[in-house]
């Protein structure tokens, strides 16, 4: 069986104007967001798994793209049996938001 996993981060903002803003940094220290009983840092490999301890910066570079680095630290999605430590997520790379010209 094959699994590509992916990974999600939610990052909250009170608002969204692109042609405002700044490079962000932020820092997550659970993935696992009590209040909202969701993940809002993620790995999903066979199953969803909380990516704790992160860290990353986001930036807007024009034209929908964004710039994100972000690395944290989750169970090794080889051992879900929590047998071995946990392993470093790291993520780097350009995004584009679709319908960006909404958020000018």
């Amino acid at each position: 069986m094959l699994n590509n996993p992916d990974a999600e981060l939610t990052i909250y903002l009170d608002t969204l104007k692109l042609d405002e803003f700044a490079p962000l940094e932020f820092t997550i220290t659970q993935g696992y967001n009590e209040n909202s009983r969701s993940l809002d840092a993620r790995l999903y490999y066979f199953e969803n798994q909380e990516v704790n301890d992160n860290q990353g910066r986001i930036e807007y570079r024009g034209n929908g793209v964004f710039y994100v680095y972000w690395i944290g630290s989750t169970m090794d999605g080889n051992y879900y049996d929590g047998s071995k430590p946990d392993t470093r997520l790291e993520l780097e790379g350009e995004f584009t938001m679709e319908k960006y010209e909404d958020w000018i």
